[in-house]
């Protein structure tokens, strides 16, 4: 997927010779609706994953199951999600 690409430290725009950069996105937007919580995205409403509530809580065993049909809903190409000692892996198609 291509879109605009944000700097990952700073969180706005990247801009490494002075104008803003397109660029592969999946990750980005799969970052974005990991951490944004239900609401937040305005016109829809139910994406967002809000994974940060999960810190320190046991693994939701249906988290990986709702996170690959959300991502799919908005066409990031992930094949699966799997939970990790240390959080989440995912695996994006090529």
């Amino acid at each position: 997927m291509i879109g605009i690409q944000i700097d990952s430290t700073t969180g706005d725009l990247a801009l490494p010779e002075g104008r803003m950069t397109l660029g592969e996105v999946r990750e980005q937007t799969a970052q974005f609706l990991l951490e944004g919580v239900p609401g937040s995205f305005g016109e829809y409403p139910t994406l967002g994953l809000a994974v940060r509530r999960q810190l320190g809580a046991p693994h939701d065993p249906m988290f990986p199951t709702l996170a690959v049909k959300m991502m799919r809903h908005c066409l990031i190409p992930v094949e699966r999600i799997v939970a990790t000692s240390d959080g989440y892996g995912i695996t994006f198609k090529d």
